[in-house]
Order: C-alpha cells, then sequence, then structure tokens
C-alpha cells in the first residue's frame, strides 16, 4: 500500500530537529568516506539539493549555497581554516545566519570557521549623488541601534567591527595579512556605490589571502529597476576591475544563486601553476 504524504506535512517533517540531525550524520558518513574530488563534489552536491529542496536547513540560501562552494574549495586547496565577512549588517539577522552557517560546515568537514561583520551602526550616510541611488536610500536607514547587544548574541566564532570601512578594512587588512587563514566567503550589503567602493578594498591584500576564486554575495544589483552598472554596488565592481590587473568580480548566474558572483585571483599561487591543490578544482554548481 502506497502511503501519500501531502507536501505541507512533508515540510514539517523537514523542521522537526530529529530529521535535521539526521541529515547532519548523513552529509558527515558520505564525507567521510570520500576519497578524491569527485566523491567530495558529489556529497556537496547532495549538500546544495537539501538546500535547495529546503530539507537542510541554515537560513538563507545565497549564504548557505555560497559558503557550500567556500568550503568545498578549501578542502580541495588543503586549507584548514577560513574567515567569512560580511559587509554591511543591518540589524544582525544576516550576520547571526552566516554565523550559525559556519559553525555547521565546520562541524560537519573539519574546516576552522570564522565569521566577521562590518557595519558602522549609524545606517547609512548622506547619498553623495546619482551614484547612490537617492531615489531608493535615504540617510539613516539600516540602523544597527544596539550593536554591543548584537555582540553579545553572537556565538564564539563570530566578530562585529563597528566603523566607517573607508577606515576599518584598511586596518582589518594589515592585521589579516599576516595570520595564517584566509578569506572565503564576502557578503556585500553596502547599497551605496560609494561605501561598496571602499569596502571593496579588502580585496587587495596579497592573493594567497583567498581562495582562488572567492564566492561573493553582491545583495543591491538585480532586483530593482534603477539598478545597473552605472549606478551603485555593480558600478563599484565594474570601476574594481578596471583598476586591478589580477584580481576581478565577475558575475556567475548559471550557479543559481541569487546574486552570485566569483572573485577571481589571477595571481593566486594556484591559479599560477606554482602550488598544487590536494585535489584539482573542479567545482560545479552545489
Amino acid at each position: 500500500m502506497r502511503v501519500r504524504i501531502f507536501p505541507g506535512i512533508t515540510r514539517k517533517i523537514y523542521k522537526l530537529p530529529i530529521y535535521q540531525s539526521y541529515l547532519i550524520r548523513k552529509i558527515s558518513r558520505d564525507y567521510k568516506k570520500c576519497l578524491n574530488n569527485h566523491q567530495l563534489m558529489h556529497t556537496f552536491k547532495q549538500v546544495g539539493n537539501y538546500i535547495r529542496d529546503r530539507k537542510l536547513l541554515l537560513g538563507r540560501d545565497c549564504y548557505s549555497l555560497s559558503v557550500a562552494h567556500s568550503v568545498l574549495q578549501a578542502i580541495l586547496c588543503g586549507y584548514k581554516s577560513l574567515t567569512l565577512v560580511e559587509l554591511g549588517v543591518g540589524e544582525g539577522a544576516g550576520l547571526r545566519e552566516l554565523s550559525l552557517i559556519a559553525k555547521k560546515y565546520s562541524s560537519l568537514f573539519e574546516v576552522q570557521i570564522d565569521v566577521i561583520g562590518f557595519d558602522n551602526a549609524s545606517g547609512l550616510p548622506k547619498p553623495d549623488g546619482y551614484k547612490d541611488h537617492p531615489e531608493i536610500w535615504s540617510m539613516g536607514e539600516f540602523l544597527l541601534p544596539n550593536f554591543k547587544k548584537l555582540e553579545q548574541e553572537l556565538s564564539e566564532n563570530t566578530t562585529l567591527i563597528i566603523g566607517d570601512v573607508k577606515k576599518t578594512i584598511p586596518d582589518f587588512c594589515k592585521l589579516y595579512q599576516i595570520k595564517n587563514d584566509v578569506i572565503g566567503f564576502v557578503s556585500v550589503d553596502l547599497d551605496y556605490y560609494s561605501s561598496t567602493k571602499d569596502a571593496l578594498n579588502l580585496l587587495q591584500m596579497t592573493a594567497d589571502k583567498y581562495l582562488p576564486a572567492l564566492p561573493i554575495y553582491v545583495d543591491d544589483t538585480n532586483n530593482l529597476i534603477s539598478y545597473s552598472s552605472y549606478s551603485g554596488e555593480r558600478l563599484a565592481i565594474e570601476e574594481f576591475n578596471e583598476e586591478n590587473i589580477y584580481v576581478k568580480i565577475e558575475e556567475k548566474a548559471n550557479f543559481d544563486i541569487n546574486n552570485f558572483f566569483i572573485g577571481h585571483f589571477l595571481n593566486h599561487p594556484i591559479r599560477t601553476g606554482t602550488l598544487k591543490p590536494v585535489y584539482p578544482l573542479t567545482i560545479f554548481k552545489i
């Protein structure tokens, strides 16, 4: 006899902690059996299917799917630790989710993952002309009302850096350059051209401080009618590409992740052939 389970009931089953624990255990078992890059790709592809089918619940897809590509790439490269960065924290919902995703993937795939959020805590500054989309955004929007409270709520793997990215990003890069970690994912949600232009200096360290093909989520690029390559975050990316010879940011629409870009570090030791990864970087859509 065939038992029919209705979609609504199925979705409720997926949300049960016992089902989530079952999936986590299954993924962990499958990962530990992997012996080569093809088996790893298959396991991560299954993770992507679970996320897309709303079976594995890790928060927003644009983060969980992007970071899955980051973790797989780290494993193939032989990296043991990653840093995930959120540029523009707002009220903190995204940072909390990114912290949760980091903890889940870290325990599953034996990669140490830390999270850093950057925000000025005072909301958007005054728009500086058409490039900052004053037809959409206004001064004071996206205020982080109590960043001290948010800091207390964050997991031990997550750090919040408060201040203007024009200053905090260079200061961070000076300290990070001497660490052994690599940047594994960047979320850009600063709304303005001017702020994004300053924040992209995060990508100006030596190439070995990043994944060779860095997953980047760029929030304000596609869904509103006045977004274009002549203003906002997309213009900041266009100019970044013009100004940098060996680092290029390119949209990866065929990976079916909203606003998904890749930062290509063309002078990365792995991409120049001077350093061999543990396994070839044959990474398809997860």
